[in-house]
């Protein structure tokens, strides 16, 4: 029961228990601790139906009670928890007779259990790992410390942040212009005042996030990120672990608790970042501009200050840490005493130099500063007045289910309905399991799909599934903003499907089973290798659908679908998409990615990788070819970063696939740029190939853009996109 309550608790964030319960006999007091006694009227009955693989022989007369709440005190036979402590308590006890001698046991210690219990939530808020619960809750702010025992005087010195949630926020993390009261403007990655960015990396000094696109998922998870509760101080030997109060003001970092001022932009960063290197729960880093302006929409709806956004600087001096006065939700200083280091870009330059760092809030000697203002400073720049402050969020790991036994039907919160194939995973992180924001599924060998969802009412005219060709014309007609003339689903030789009716069979499996399962899987990364080819031929590589594989190019249409073929077995088919399929993805983003239909049909570079595309790539590798030589450099591991710099279209960079999470899309990657994608449709000539390379520009390849090719077509930039269905 303990491991089971344990289990929930760390899932969902609270115990498994509503109903409470008063009826406390004098026989159970005996056994209770002094705290679990302070609090008797914290005991709730376990729910034993949210307990999955839990086999009891008592608790019967939860089922009594379950839908008649106000007789719980009549029962006993009944698992009690307490809200406070924890302890879990069989209320009508267990008697075990010894030589004639009968004892009764209602919990697992024999005599009260004093041991301090370690929470993980507070206020359904999780403690990281190597942290312990200062104070608060969630709308007074809820403290932690890497030192346990800490309080809110911060009397142990341990490092303590303060949680910021975005749920109950009603608004989007993103960064903002703030105006006057009413008038904040929500510009999410969009450039502010014209110079100011979060994802761009300056080539001259600044240090961006150590993964910005991860933090973000971070926060969509766990709806919520720690931000150190004070400006930074000096820890002991230089080492970065004292972010405290009541410390001693200098304006060198040369004593214990000292304000870490006179530090540059990058050399913030690196502490930051190593603060809590080995810890496997949760990462740090310099904050960024999404977690300051989030912090200052909670303190505006929770804290004292409900114009937060034009507070001045409390003091005109510099003062320790944590002395001004300026305290919103237990997070000291946003406004002032001194500014802090962003990893936010500037594009800003003047006559004299570039300044590329960005600092925030207010300072002593900048009165006129408010909490949300930036500052372009220059990347050399380390003085006494610029501090910096660390933030915290959860690091995401992966988690798949068991495999499913059998091919069953999934449901998720919203209602909507996908089949799971036999001998398949599914993802436990919820951002991976709500099919209108892209359901992950994983084969026995880590190969990825997601679901492509096809609306049920665009065949309310059909009534069966063999109806091929109502139900084509169906998906046609869903799908027309996509469609492009002179291409359609219709055989032709050297394909890799020998006969017109191998691939007429094989296309009406497809409708059909689109038609009753009102969907299908289609490969979430572009069809890679965890080798390479610098020429033509396939060579060992092992086909692979998973993140990091270097895309599979050179190689034909024919020996691509033999390819996708052969990724599948048992009762699914596998297979290159059809013209059709490739609408329905494109249909799918439009409806439930956010993306203006618009700016789907006329520019992808926000979330492609164009000739004309500027992004970093922190992770994977890249291959250059320069358009002047035609000539194809080798692939290069990326080093810290990589700019894929859309200012000279020239120099084309092919990425491993899923390398930014940039280009990513309702959890499908690459789906636009990077490389051409083979398709079992026929266009003026045999090949066609879909949704644009690497080597072409934005405005004139968008979505469902396709090119048509010879039989012998080969490049480094097309690749298979699998599908399966069943």
């Amino acid at each position: 029961m303990r491991d089971k309550v344990s289990e929930f608790y760390n899932e969902y964030g609270n115990i498994p228990a509503k109903i409470k319960y008063t009826n406390i006999s004098e026989n159970l007091k005996l056994v209770l601790n002094n705290e679990e006694l302070e609090n008797i009227d914290e005991f709730y009955v376990i729910d034993l139906q949210v307990m999955n693989g839990l086999s009891l022989n008592y608790g019967k007369d939860y089922e009594k009670i379950k839908n008649n709440e106000e007789e719980v005190n009549n029962y006993q036979d009944l698992y009690i928890i307490n809200k406070k402590t924890a302890g879990i308590f069989y209320v009508q006890g267990i008697d075990v007779k010894d030589n004639n001698v009968v004892t009764t046991y209602y919990t697992d210690y024999l005599e009260p259990n004093n041991e301090e219990v370690d929470y993980r939530y507070i206020d359904g808020v999780k403690i990281p790992d190597g942290f312990y619960y200062v104070a608060g809750n969630k709308e007074e702010g809820i403290v932690i410390s890497d030192i346990k025992n800490d309080d809110l005087d911060n009397s142990k010195g341990g490092n303590q942040f303060v949680w910021v949630p975005v749920d109950g926020l009603n608004i989007e993390l993103g960064r903002y212009k703030f105006g006057e009261d009413g008038e904040d403007v929500n510009f999410k990655d969009k450039l502010i005042d014209n110079y100011y960015i979060e994802e761009y990396v300056s080539e001259s000094g600044n240090i961006a996030s150590k993964d910005l696109y991860e933090f973000k998922r971070s926060v969509e998870l766990y709806k919520g990120f720690y931000i150190a509760r004070f400006e930074a101080s000096y820890g002991v030997d230089g080492k970065p672990n004292s972010i405290i109060s009541k410390s001693n003001s200098s304006s060198k970092p040369t004593e214990e608790g000292a304000l870490w001022n006179n530090i540059k932009q990058s050399d913030a960063v690196s502490v930051c970042q190593k603060m809590y290197e080995g810890n496997e729960d949760i990462q740090s880093d310099l904050i960024n501009s999404y977690a300051w302006d989030t912090t200052i929409f909670y303190i505006q709806k929770y804290g004292e200050n409900k114009n937060y956004a034009k507070q001045k600087p409390l003091s005109n001096v510099r003062k320790n840490t944590g002395e001004t006065g300026d305290v919103q939700c237990n997070i000291y200083d946003l406004a002032g005493n001194l500014r802090e280091w962003t990893t936010e870009t500037s594009t800003y330059e003047d006559i004299y130099d570039e300044r590329p760092c960005v600092s925030r809030g207010g300072g002593y000697d900048f009165q006129d500063i408010t909490s949300a203002d930036s500052r372009s400073v220059d990347a050399t720049y380390a003085n006494g007045d610029m501090a910096f402050r660390p933030l915290l969020y959860f690091k995401i790991k992966e988690k798949w289910s068991e495999p499913y036994q059998e091919t069953k039907n999934y449901i998720d919160e919203n209602g909507d309905t996908a089949y799971i194939p036999k001998g398949f995973k599914i993802s436990e992180l919820k951002d991976l399991r709500v099919i209108n924001k892209g359901l992950v599924i994983q084969d026995q060998e880590g190969n990825e799909y997601v679901w492509i969802k096809v609306p049920k009412d665009i065949f309310d005219d059909i009534s069966s599934a063999t109806d091929y060709e109502k139900i084509e014309q169906a998906l046609i007609e869903y799908t027309k903003e996509y469609r492009q003339e002179g291409y359609e689903d219709t055989w032709r030789k050297d394909i890799g499907i020998e006969t017109e009716q191998e691939y007429n069979e094989l296309k009406n499996k497809m409708l059909g089973s689109i038609y009753e399962n009102h969907g299908f899987w289609m490969g979430r990364y572009e069809t890679g290798s965890d080798t390479y080819v610098t020429s033509q031929g396939l060579g060992d590589r092992n086909p692979v659908i998973k993140q990091g594989a270097y895309p599979l190019g050179y190689i034909t249409l024919s020996a691509a679908q033999n390819i996708a073929e052969n990724m599948e077995s048992g009762d699914l088919t596998s297979s290159l998409m059809f013209g059709i399929q490739f609408d329905l993805v494109s249909k799918f983003i439009e409806e439930n990615s956010g993306i203006s239909k618009a700016e789907l049909r006329q520019d992808c570079s926000s979330w492609g990788n164009y000739a004309n595309s500027i992004f970093w790539i922190k992770k994977g590798s890249y291959m250059i070819q320069n358009q002047d030589t035609m000539e194809v450099g080798e692939w290069t591991k990326v080093n810290n970063q990589f700019k894929k710099d859309g200012e000279n279209e020239k120099i084309w960079a092919i990425n491993t696939t899923g390398a930014t999470e940039r280009n990513k899309i309702l959890n499908i990657y690459d789906f636009v740029g990077n490389a051409w994608e083979f398709s079992l449709e026929k266009g003026p000539n045999n090949v066609v190939v879909r949704n644009a390379g690497c080597n072409n520009n934005s405005l004139k390849f968008t979505l469902g853009r396709r090119v048509s090719k010879d039989t012998a077509y080969t490049e480094f930039d097309v690749v298979p996109r699998v599908c399966i269905f069943k």
